[in-house]
């Protein structure tokens, strides 16, 4: 939905029909439910922790968090977010039928209603849908995506642009690591000296040069005697 999309289809396609598909279209008004819920979340301390309730399929939640999430509709009077969940189904409900004619008429009615209600967040999708009405609507019969686009644009990338993400190479392993491959290597026979390993105490020097110098000086105490 690109301003940037469109100016080129239209220079370069003249004759192509743009359509905008439903998953977009949703993907915008799950936006809008979330900033509602955190706008609301300021002053109603419940619905923390209720995102993924609110964005999930209810069929693919669990049982409690249904049961939430049902508790919040059962209040749509009074709460916004439950009033902006309400409308995001009701859009996706238009969507998923095939009659062009039918389509456009729910779809107006839609943009009307949340027009005049007071979830500002959902009122820039319904300012949206009205300034994209006819490619949006143009997805009820075609019902093609971009996803082939996209995956072509994925393939078109140079190889350095596809590869970036990729994981850098692993640092250099710490040097004790170097010298001890480097002594298991093949025609390495003993391991690096490491002067920390074979130090000796003063104490440990004493005593040895001691016990070296006994012998000498029990060969001069017997040449004096």
């Amino acid at each position: 939905m690109s301003p940037a999309f469109i100016k080129g289809v239209g220079k370069h396609l003249p004759r192509a029909r743009i359509t905008f598909d439903k998953f977009h279209v949703i993907a915008h008004a799950s936006t809008a439910v979330d900033q509602v819920r955190r706008i609301d979340q300021k002053t109603d301390p419940t619905l923390k922790g209720m995102r993924w309730a609110l964005l999930k399929d209810r069929d693919r939640l669990s049982a409690a968090s249904r049961i939430d999430l049902d508790a919040l509709i059962a209040k749509a009077a009074s709460r916004r977010t439950a009033r902006a969940w309400l409308c995001r189904g009701r859009l996706r409900e238009i969507l998923d039928r095939k009659q062009i004619n039918v389509v456009s008429r729910l779809l107006k009615q839609w943009c009307s209603n949340v027009l005049r209600s007071k979830v500002e967040p959902m009122k820039e999708v319904a300012r949206m849908v009205r300034s994209h009405f006819d490619g949006i609507v143009a997805w009820t019969q075609t019902r093609q995506t971009n996803g082939f686009i996209e995956a072509l644009n994925g393939l078109s990338r140079p190889p350095s642009a596809r590869h970036a993400a990729t994981p850098a190479s692993r640092p250099c392993a710490p040097c004790s690591s170097s010298l001890r491959e480097s002594s298991t290597s093949p025609g390495s026979t003993r391991m690096p000296h490491n002067p920390l390993k074979f130090q000796k105490s003063p104490k440990t020097c004493r005593t040895q040069t001691s016990s070296k110098r006994l012998p000498l000086n029990l060969e001069r105490f017997l040449g004096s005697s």
